[in-house]
């Protein structure tokens, strides 16, 4: 019986120290991840979101080979409606944010979470072309130039 009890007590402390052994190894992994973020090639061209607006009025043929597929910096864009996580239950398959005859994507579907009605916003945006009667521009990037984030409509479910 205590031949048993002696090997038992070898056994745990053989487990004891094999587990420390295994910690110790993993501690001295030092690499850390970190999100490397891709700069913009070059600075995104500022256009007006009524110049935009006019030349796709005008000739969306000639408007879609001067902008589609470019990105551009659009300042001072007054948010006419946004739909986003924040104020719509259950979450909304899509996020935008429409400004006249302009609709807005995120990158990142909840990028607009914390902008509501009447906010100015500076937007850099991929121009996608007319469709459904606006102007389309995805993978948008948007900083708050004006607006209040304490009165935001509140979730209610």
């Amino acid at each position: 019986m205590k031949i048993i009890k002696n090997i038992v007590a070898i056994f745990s402390i053989l487990i004891l120290l094999l587990s420390s052994l295994y910690l110790l190894a993993a501690c001295g992994n030092n690499e850390q991840l970190v999100t490397v973020y891709q700069p913009i090639a070059s600075p995104p061209v500022e256009i007006s979101i009524e110049q935009l607006i006019s030349d796709y009025m005008t000739d969306k043929a000639a408007a879609d080979v001067k902008y589609k597929g470019k990105t551009f910096l659009f300042t001072e864009i007054t948010v006419e409606e946004v739909q986003n996580n924040a104020n719509t239950y259950p979450p909304p398959f899509d996020t935008y944010i429409l400004s006249g005859l302009t609709r807005f994507s995120p990158r990142y579907n909840t990028d607009f979470d914390y902008i509501g009605k009447g906010f100015v916003v500076d937007i850099i945006g991929k121009i996608q072309g007319w469709q459904f009667s606006r102007v389309s521009i995805t993978d948008c990037w948007v900083g708050v130039v004006e607006g209040d984030i304490d009165n935001l409509p509140t979730l209610e479910y």
